[in-house]
């Protein structure tokens, strides 16, 4: 029995092969928010197999825990932040809040961890509101037409002179993404009541918050118009972008390191490899043993992300 045993351990795995994911061209809807483009720009391949497949990998939202929570997750912690901020929660209210959390652990590891993250919401707050006191703060749902389609955004954080938003996210993420569409969307809009500029806070340490400044650009219907193209040819197959890998390349490329920009990008994807949209899809080799796919990748990433860079500042 034990040597049976043995002879099934030792077989080699079974890796998937990988698959061409393609769908019949689709019409689909003439409203497209926001947050749905930046959705399909980040995780092409995750949103094709989910919205256009209509199949999902996740797991049952059932769950029972195996082992003692230890410690707080970086999605607990974005949870938890969030929600802090939405309320505006600062003092004794925040850590009454923060208290009642489940995803801290038990004992001092949790108050610990607690108050780390109570000093980091309210550094970020207090950046938020030296921000915003030039003015009232306004909210609005903007729209604009890009021939044939609508893209739509909510916009809060509106104020004469530039947009001000928080989130309880760190920098280099799908966070900054959204933030530039609403950004581009803003100025696409041709309103003389909407500022042009916008500044994104975000989380840096306990102690400081990193605020991310997008800067006007001249032709923001121009950048609209190329992305929404690019969400409709991921309806029928995904383009080649891979969210952190692609801003790594295109970051090295800005920065005139265009020779490390693609070793930098496959290092980031095979950090990535957990993901089970990507693993069905590119199998073991992964998306960069595709030709195809590797040649679409850099010029794809670029079209994306360079002109966010370009207008992009971190101070």
């Amino acid at each position: 029995r034990h040597l049976r045993v043995a002879q099934v351990m030792a077989r080699p795995a079974i890796e998937p092969e990988p698959v061409e994911l393609r769908a019949e061209p689709d019409i689909g809807e003439s409203l497209l928010s926001i947050r749905e483009l930046a959705q399909w720009i980040w995780h092409p391949t995750r949103e094709f197999i989910q919205k256009r497949l209509r199949t999902r990998f996740d797991d049952s939202t059932l769950y029972e825990p195996t082992r003692a929570l230890t410690e707080l997750d970086n999605l607990g912690a974005f949870r938890v932040g969030n929600e802090a901020l939405e309320g505006w929660l600062q003092g004794e209210d925040l850590r009454v809040f923060l208290r009642a959390a489940p995803e801290f652990p038990d004992g001092s590891w949790g108050e610990m961890d607690q108050e780390v993250l109570a000093h980091e919401i309210e550094v970020l707050l207090a950046r938020r509101e030296a921000s915003g006191k030039r003015g009232e703060e306004r909210a609005r749902v903007v729209r604009v037409d890009l021939g044939g389609i609508t893209l739509e955004g909510r916009l809060d954080g509106l104020y004469a002179d530039r947009r001000v938003k928080h989130r309880f996210n760190r920098t280099e993420t799908k966070t900054e993404l959204t933030t530039w569409l609403e950004h581009l969307l803003m100025q696409a809009a041709d309103d003389p009541d909407l500022p042009r500029t916008t500044e994104l806070i975000l989380r840096a340490t306990d102690r400081h918050a990193d605020a991310v400044c997008f800067a006007p650009v001249d032709e923001p219907r121009k950048l609209l118009e190329a992305l929404v193209k690019l969400y409709d040819a991921s309806q029928t197959n995904p383009v080649p972008l891979l969210n952190r890998p692609s801003w790594v390349f295109t970051d090295n490329v800005v920065r005139d390191k265009a020779q490390q920009a693609l070793g930098k990008a496959k290092k980031k994807q095979q950090d990535q490899k957990w993901d089970r949209y990507a693993r069905f899809a590119w199998g073991k080799a992964g998306p960069f043993a595709n030709e195809a796919w590797a040649e679409g990748f850099g010029p794809t990433s670029l079209s994306v992300y360079e002109p966010l860079f370009r207008h992009r500042s971190v101070r």
